[in-house]
């Protein structure tokens, strides 16, 4: 039974709010469309709503229907910015960090929905796949996290303990299945920062290296740094990301506005050189 709520919400905004909440069959936009022809893209969108619904309810309605129009404008740029397959993928991610922060804004954690730091463990002991390159895709699972400090600014450095796999893919058939083979465990570091946003890495010989990275801005994505983005938004952000390029937009809505020009590898003393 719709209620009342669900009603006024609908006044509001457009139906693809809602993926459960509209029928189908008279989806219009190329956004709605998309959104019913991916079940998993459906689902979560229709989740965001009832997310939605509880940050109504709970006396924030002013402004969060202000600031669910400026976001439904940012995930529209989606559709504008990617191809299809790639618009799905950025609607996806989009859509479900809104669910989340929708849901602490729920339980009054405004400050929290935009810190620039995990605030859930959803991803520890998840398989991540990171880049897939010459018929071989990286592979690997954060197992423990921990905080090891802070500096001046309040930037959180984490020290993240990984499990590692690989997998053999030949003809670079990276969409089929393959047997993953184990790879010696280790560990890496974040420093999740919105200013400065860094993954740290050991060399074979016990040297440490950074890569500076600029999560919004593609020109500073490289094949060298794609598993980086990909570990910075799990350690940092909790998401899942399949492809940074895609995740361009999402970067912005979390409030990263760097320049890809700065990306580089920066060779380090240690992890810690940057909370001193």
């Amino acid at each position: 039974m719709r209620g009342a709520l669900l009603l006024f919400v609908l006044l509001w905004f457009s139906p693809f709010v809602f993926a459960a909440g509209f029928d189908c069959r008279e989806a219009g936009t190329q956004e709605e469309r998309l959104i019913c022809s991916d079940p998993m893209l459906s689902a979560i969108d229709g989740e965001m709503g009832s997310a939605f619904k509880g940050v109504v309810a709970s006396g924030n309605q002013d402004w969060i229907l202000q600031d669910q129009r400026r976001w439904l404008a940012v995930r529209g740029r989606c559709l504008t910015v990617f191809t299809a397959t790639q618009a799905s993928a950025c609607l996806k991610i989009m859509t479900e960090e809104r669910r989340r922060t929708l849901i602490r804004l729920a339980h009054g954690d405004r400050a929290l929905a935009s810190a620039d730091e995990p605030s859930t463990d959803s991803l520890i002991g998840e398989r991540i796949r990171g880049r897939c390159h010459m018929d071989y895709c990286y592979w690997f699972s954060i197992h423990r996290r921990s905080l090891v400090g802070r500096s001046p600014l309040g930037e959180a450095l984490y020290k993240l303990d990984n499990n590692h796999w690989q997998s053999h893919h030949p003809g670079a058939s990276y969409d089929i299945a393959a047997l993953l083979e184990e790879e010696p465990s280790g560990s890496w570091y974040a420093f999740c920062s919105h200013r400065n946003p860094r993954f740290l890495f050991q060399y074979g010989d016990g040297a440490w290296a950074e890569h500076e990275l600029s999560p919004n801005d593609a020109s500073g994505i490289h094949g060298y740094n794609i598993t980086s983005y990909i570990f910075y938004y799990a350690a940092c952000h909790d998401i899942g990301v399949d492809d940074p390029y895609v995740a361009t937009l999402l970067a912005k809505e979390l409030g990263y506005d760097l320049s890809g020009k700065a990306v580089k590898e920066v060779d380090i003393g240690s992890p810690e050189d940057l909370i001193r």
